[in-house]
This record gives structure tokens, C-alpha cells and sequence, in this order.
């Protein structure tokens, strides 16, 4: 009779020992739920604008080449490893912009915690960039122009940010536009950090000319750089280098780019 009521009070604390880790298992699953979805409704590592010039200025085909550099960016694992490491979420948003009160919202933001996550952010971007938009729609437009449409949309982030990026993608900038120094010491105080990539053809100094006015009078905050390429086939790999840079290690100082640091991309 005792081994039966023993074989029996075993059966019911084994039992109780399945449930008791059932339960702690459904509760560890239910928290981590509940942290994944607090982490993407609240916090990122790092908010970027991505603002790309669809200005006047830019042809179909650096049109073209600009969208598919930052969609293969965004794809590659490089990017996906280096902006999701330790666990770490992206805020993304995506905007053309075109000159004074012309812009267009092609990706609104999105957090991005995972490979796929960024896939599909990819997908939507190649899917709306760039359409809509004939040459006659365009208008002329500085990289001044582009920074109050990124300022705008760091306005209105449904999430709070450790770092806040705006990544600017230009052609030709116009050397002569500046922006009132009251407004880049705002930005600055607001802890943004603006980098600059351009495409701008290598002929009578345009590109060494290009650069120095991104460095002068566009690039702010910390780590801040200005990358300029001189062909269509050099862009995406600055692009990817340049999203890299971006969602790296803050540094309290500007980046210098190295043509070697292209190796392996």
C-alpha cells in the first residue's frame, strides 16, 4: 500500500515539477516578448534619415544608382551586422527631396531589429523610390534644402533614439548655399550627427571642391564625415562604407575616409 501511495506521490510532484516549468518557461517567453516590443516601440541605438537627392540636378541614371546603393546596403550583411550587433535596433526613414518645400516621404520610420527586418525595408524602398517624379515635377535644390526635410522628420520619431544620424546623399551640391551657423549650432546642440556622400565628376578639382564644402558647411556632430565620389561605379561602395560609418562606435571626432578602407566590401 505505502509503494503505491509513494509511486503516486511521485507521479504527482513530477507533474507538478512539468507545470512549475511550464509555466516559468511561458512567463520567460511572455517577458522577452514584451521587452522585444517595448525595445522597438521605444528605443532604438540609432535613428537614421536617409535623405537622397532627387533634385533637377540628378540624372535617371545617378537617380537609379542612388536608390540601388542604399537598397544593396541595407541587404548586405556587413550593414546588418554592424547596425544590429548586441542586440541593438535601427530606427530608419527614407526621404527624396528636391529643392525648397519639395520632398517625399518613400519610407516613414521603421524599426529594424533583424536581417529580415531590413530586407523588407529594402524591398519597400526599391519598390516606391524614385516614381512619381518626372524631370518637369523637379525642382533645384541644395543639401541645405535636404537638412530641414531630415530635421523635420527627426521631429516627428515615434521613439526615442541614443543617437540620431542624418545621412545625406547628393549630386552637384551647390558650393555657394550655406546654412545660417544659428541653425547648425541647433542641430548640433540637439545631438545630431550629419555626414554627407555626393557624386561629383572628378573634372577641373569639382570633386576635391565638392568635398571641402561638404566638410565646411553641411557635415555636424560627432564622428561626422563627408565622402564624395568621382564615378557612378565607386558610389555604391562609399554609400555601404558611409551606412557603416554611420551605425559604428561614436567617436568625438570627425571620421577621415581611407580609399583602403574599401577592402572586402
Amino acid at each position: 500500500m505505502s509503494a503505491q501511495w509513494k509511486s503516486a506521490g511521485d507521479i504527482k510532484m513530477k507533474t507538478a515539477r512539468k507545470t512549475y516549468k511550464f509555466l516559468v518557461a511561458t512567463t520567460v517567453a511572455a517577458l522577452a516578448s514584451i521587452q522585444a516590443e517595448a525595445k522597438q516601440g521605444s528605443t532604438v541605438d540609432t535613428a537614421i534619415v536617409l535623405a537622397v537627392d532627387n533634385s533637377i540636378a540628378v540624372t535617371a541614371e545617378e537617380q537609379v544608382a542612388q536608390i540601388n546603393a542604399h537598397v544593396a546596403a541595407l541587404r548586405s550583411s556587413a550593414f546588418v551586422n554592424r547596425a544590429l550587433s548586441n542586440d541593438r535596433c535601427l530606427g530608419l526613414h527614407y526621404l527624396e527631396w528636391s529643392g525648397t518645400g519639395h520632398a517625399k516621404t518613400i519610407l516613414p520610420w521603421t524599426v529594424i531589429c533583424s536581417a529580415k527586418q531590413a530586407a523588407d525595408a529594402a524591398a519597400s524602398i526599391e519598390a516606391a523610390a524614385g516614381s512619381g517624379q518626372t524631370a518637369s515635377g523637379k525642382a533645384a535644390a541644395s543639401p541645405i534644402d535636404a537638412l530641414e526635410f531630415a530635421h523635420e522628420a527627426m521631429r516627428t520619431m515615434p521613439f526615442a533614439a541614443k543617437h540620431k544620424i542624418i545621412n545625406l546623399s547628393t549630386v552637384y551640391p551647390k558650393e555657394k548655399t550655406q546654412w545660417p551657423s544659428e541653425t547648425h549650432d541647433a542641430y548640433v546642440r540637439e545631438g545630431y550627427t550629419i555626414n554627407a556622400v555626393a557624386f561629383v565628376p572628378d573634372k577641373a578639382g569639382m570633386t576635391r571642391a565638392a568635398t571641402t564644402y561638404l566638410k565646411q558647411h553641411v557635415i555636424a556632430g560627432k564622428g561626422a564625415f563627408a565622402v564624395t565620389s568621382p564615378n557612378l561605379d565607386l558610389y555604391p561602395k562609399l554609400l555601404l562604407q558611409s551606412m557603416l560609418m554611420a551605425t559604428g562606435e561614436r567617436t568625438d571626432r570627425r571620421v577621415p575616409f581611407r580609399s583602403k578602407d574599401l577592402g572586402g566590401l
